[in-house]
């Protein structure tokens, strides 16, 4: 039986200092020996993350949710992949999977994923959910010193504040859902290059600002299903 414990800190000794390959050499007969070790599971998706290998960490992670769909570390470290990727809707809904699942306990990790969360808003220009995105992540742990970076940028006027362009959780519903409709008409279920979802996104939000944000209000008074048939009714040129 391997010694769990003591592989584990030498993986992510390894990965620390910068010796990938060598860390997954050691977290794979790891993995072989109990492929349902979560942790160890984890650590070779960062190990694949770092290498530039994000389509194995994903395969890696998805293989880790089928085994407990509510591991935060696993949703975190997909919120990451998606970031990366600069995907950063995605990486939200993902951020906020694992911030509801961490036990209180766990007070260092969930205020990382609140940090990773507020950075994923502001790529998007979302300054005032990002700020209360970080302000929570010192509020959980006063020793986030990432986070209290970034708001001491804030405080000393580096960054302008805005107000939330968009809202998040109704924007996430409508992305998803023309994504889904430019990949029928494609006749694929997923992207060919990182550029061709770039694109697409852009035509997605440019429509959102163009005809969803300016009903804002309208849009808060609506119900699901007339949000969705709205959202249905949107035509967006490819």
């Amino acid at each position: 039986m391997l010694n769990r414990d003591y592989i584990l800190t030498i993986v992510e000794k390894k990965l620390d200092s910068g010796d990938i390959q060598g860390a997954i050499k050691f977290i794979e007969p790891l993995i072989k020996d109990n492929p349902n070790d979560l942790e160890a599971l984890n650590l070779l998706a960062i190990a694949h993350r770092l290498k530039g290998d994000f389509a194995e960490a994903m395969r890696v992670l998805k293989k880790a949710l089928k085994i407990d769909p509510n591991y935060p570390e696993t949703h975190y470290h997909i919120g990451l992949l998606y970031y990366e990727q600069g995907n950063y809707l995605k990486a939200i809904e993902e951020f906020y999977k694992a911030i509801e699942n961490y036990l209180p306990r766990e007070r260092s990790w969930m205020s990382d994923a609140y940090t990773a969360l507020g950075e994923a808003f502001y790529k998007l220009g979302m300054v005032d959910d990002a700020i209360k995105s970080w302000k929570k992540a010192v509020e959980i742990y006063p020793k986030n010193r990432r986070a209290k970076y970034y708001l001491d940028k804030i405080e000393k006027g580096k960054v302008r504040k805005t107000k939330s362009p968009i809202l998040v959780f109704d924007f996430l519903r409508f992305s998803d859902m023309k994504i889904d409709e430019y990949l029928r008409q494609k006749g694929k279920d997923k992207f060919d290059s990182e550029k061709e979802y770039k694109r697409v996104l852009g035509k997605i939000i440019n429509a959102w600002n163009t005809k969803v944000a300016k009903i804002s209000d309208k849009l808060k008074r609506m119900t699901d299903k007339e949000k969705l048939n709205y959202f249905k009714s949107i035509k967006i040129k490819f």
